[in-house]
């Protein structure tokens, strides 16, 4: 809920979660977002003030939590105009000369090869004894796109009630939930002791697998097989940053997709997609906000012959060049070793993922969650928000 006072050039917002306020202000032309703690007998005392960087307003979890129960303001009730949605907040902002306001659902924390001395992770009793835990397991894959969950019991059936605690097992020609060797018995480099480069699954699909797990069962009389992962998300900004026109390409040429390995499959996606997808803006003054990387060099196909002369050809391989020596960086990439107990979970819509050449025989189970196209709240976002919020909260914000 947003309370808005007639008159000056600030907003208070009581959060989608209820637990902090904030006022929004405009210093020197930058947007600033200060925190009040509001206890109920006292005025408030502002905290801090946190600048605006990116396209996001740093607030949550460093904000101070109060119940509900125990928000006040200093002004009277017949100073305040109260609004149900952000929508009409960006519809007003104008002619208060306000900078627009984010949506605090898509606040991401963007990582690079650092993320080894913070890793996001979570226990395993916690997610599957209480929603809570859930909650906080999701909130992690959605702030990071990656989430370990720690002292996971080293079985199948342990790791499947595992994944089923965000949403069903999505089947695929794959079948559903896998438990698998490097024996090629799928006709796919996954199956192999071969190194594979950065990607995401599932290109071929209409609607790509959405969160993916990995849990490392055993790894016998061998080495290596160490797992690289890419932001792809900060991947696509610093391309955003450092060659405009190429992120532009890649946003807005469609690129064919197929699965065909296997006898009897044969699968390509119901139109072809680019591979930087955007959310359309929800006003005129927003920019469109990529949700989803579509980028796998082994699954993509050959572009149509009528457009093998055209230059944009050309230009969207010399995009690809540059966007794939941006996620080969040393400094992009996070090396880590997948060990029993520990299945690695992540967003295979934001998330690059590879692998490095191994020796030995390695046992791998893991499943994908099902993710909807845009148009309808997929089940992991359903489940995110329906453990991080009450029900009259989700129906108010989305009403």
């Amino acid at each position: 809920m947003l309370y808005r006072p007639l008159h000056g050039k600030h907003l208070f917002i009581n959060s989608f979660r209820t637990c902090f306020m904030a006022k929004v202000l405009i210093k020197n032309g930058n947007p600033l977002v200060r925190n009040y703690l509001i206890p109920s007998s006292e005025k408030m005392q502002p905290k801090n003030d946190w600048p605006l960087v990116g396209d996001h307003y740093h607030v949550g979890a460093k904000l101070a939590r109060i119940p509900p129960s125990q928000d006040t303001s200093r002004y009277h009730e017949n100073e305040i105009n109260t609004y149900g949605s952000w929508g009409i907040i960006l519809k007003l902002s104008s002619s208060r000369n306000l900078t627009r306001l984010p949506n605090l659902w898509l606040s991401y924390t963007f990582w690079d090869s650092k993320i080894e001395y913070g890793e996001p992770s979570i226990c395993y009793d916690e997610i599957m004894t209480s929603e809570i835990g859930v909650g906080k397991w999701t909130e992690l894959i959605r702030k990071y796109g990656f989430c370990y969950v720690e002292n996971c019991p080293i079985y199948p059936e342990e790791t499947k009630r595992l994944i089923e605690r965000i949403a069903f097992i999505r089947k695929t020609h794959y079948g559903g939930f896998y438990d698998f060797t490097s024996d090629l018995t799928m006709k796919d480099t996954a199956y192999t002791t071969f190194a594979l480069q950065l990607h995401t699954d599932t290109t071929y699909f209409t609607d790509p697998a959405g969160i993916q797990m990995l849990h490392l069962l055993s790894h016998e009389n061998g080495c290596g097989g160490a797992t690289l992962l890419v932001d792809g998300f900060k991947a696509a900004r610093t391309l955003k940053h450092e060659c405009p026109q190429k992120y532009e390409v890649l946003c807005s040429k469609p690129v064919p997709a197929r699965a065909v390995g296997n006898e009897g499959i044969t699968i390509k996606p119901s139109k072809m997609f680019p591979v930087f997808n955007l959310r359309e803006p929800t006003s005129g003054e927003d920019e469109p906000e990529l949700y989803q990387i579509r980028w796998n060099n082994d699954d993509r196909g050959t572009f149509p012959l009528e457009n093998k002369n055209s230059n944009t050809i050309d230009e969207w391989y010399s995009a690809a060049r540059s966007f794939q020596s941006i996620i080969n960086r040393s400094t992009m990439q996070y090396k880590t070793q997948l060990r029993p107990g520990r299945p690695l979970v992540f967003d295979n819509w934001r998330v690059l993922h590879g692998r490095t050449a191994f020796t030995g025989k390695r046992r791998m189970c893991g499943a994908y969650t099902y993710i909807q196209i845009l148009v309808n709240h997929d089940d992991y976002v359903s489940r995110w928000l329906n453990t991080n919020y009450s029900r009259k909260q989700i129906l108010d914000e989305i009403s």
